[in-house]
């Protein structure tokens, strides 16, 4: 077995068997710590966007700053991302009403998408699934400067309530980097 640092920090392990084989079992097992809702009074506010100066020279952000496969940093995710922003100064917030305004604003629905479709897309048509609405989020913080990456999983319902918007399949999100927080 080895392993490594990759460049977000996450720790690798892998092996290789070199020799022709028949059969391959891995096992493995992990420890999931879960811990109770944020209250909103916890959230990082107070972070100017004048801090995002910093975060844009370190060089392990790049990437979060940049357009990817499915995030294009379009005029129209640009335009969208500065009147969303309108007078705020604080990095949480802003990426708080971008997410807030795609919730209220964008249409879940199945199979109007596929897993290639791109951010600039969903900005016209206003419709798609989780994937979708973390990719426009990613193109409108990235066009204001903020970092932002894709987090996929399960979004797990205790209540087993199948009308929770999303939970019947799995979830998609984004986590952005706030200055002296972290992401």
């Amino acid at each position: 077995m080895r392993e490594y640092l990759d460049l977000n920090g996450n720790l690798v392990q892998y092996f290789e068997i070199p020799t022709e084989h028949q059969k391959l079992t891995i096992e493995a097992r992990s420890v999931v710590n879960t811990v109770s809702r944020v209250d909103f009074n916890q959230f990082p506010y107070g972070t100017p966007m004048s801090t995002l100066a910093d975060i844009e020279k370190r060089v392990n952000c790049r990437n979060y700053l940049l357009s990817s496969t499915y995030v294009e940093l379009s005029p129209e995710a640009w335009r969208q991302a500065i009147d969303l922003q309108g007078n705020s100064n604080d990095v949480f917030q802003t990426a708080y009403q971008i997410m807030e305004f795609i919730y209220l604003n964008y249409e879940y629905s199945n199979s109007t998408t596929t897993v290639d479709t791109l951010s600039s897309s969903i900005i016209k048509k206003r419709k798609g699934v989780c994937q979708d609405f973390a990719h426009v989020a990613i193109a409108m913080c990235r066009s204001l400067g903020i970092p932002a990456r894709y987090v996929s999983g399960y979004f797990f319902d205790h209540t087993r309530n199948r009308s929770m918007r999303g939970s019947e399949a799995s979830h998609a999100w984004i986590e952005v980097l706030i200055n002296g927080h972290g992401w």
